[in-house]
């Protein structure tokens, strides 16, 4: 099990990170009257790289959400993967990090272990 949800959490968090670092380069332009959105026509490789990694990801979360309960797995998946994000646009997008949201990833990740714990 752990393995594929780190392969998932990898997948995931670095698919989100290597898009956000992708498209901050390529124009993303929304239609007015319609729900479509147009990519630019120069989509850097860190997009690509990201979508792929991305789509990975959700053929993983398949996986999971078939192997495990649906109350047990989300909220694993899901509390590991914001303080995953918070950690890497931290280190690697130089974002900002402040009291409240080291608190919120500490309940959180106590939240997972309960989860966790109670599921053994």
């Amino acid at each position: 099990m752990w393995i594929a949800v780190i392969f998932y959490l990898a997948c995931s968090i670095f698919g989100l990170l290597f898009m956000k670092q992708g498209l901050n380069n390529t124009s993303v332009n929304v239609a007015k009257d319609a729900p479509f959105f147009t990519i630019g026509s120069q989509l850097d490789l860190r997009a690509v790289i990201g979508i792929t990694l991305y789509a990975l990801s959700f053929l993983t979360w398949l996986y999971l959400v078939k192997r495990f309960n649906l109350s047990y797995i989300f909220p694993i998946i899901t509390g590991l993967s914001y303080v995953g994000v918070l950690a890497v646009s931290y280190f690697m997008l130089a974002e900002k990090f402040n009291a409240p949201k080291l608190v919120g990833a500490v309940l959180i990740l106590i939240g997972v272990l309960l989860i966790f714990r109670n599921n053994i």
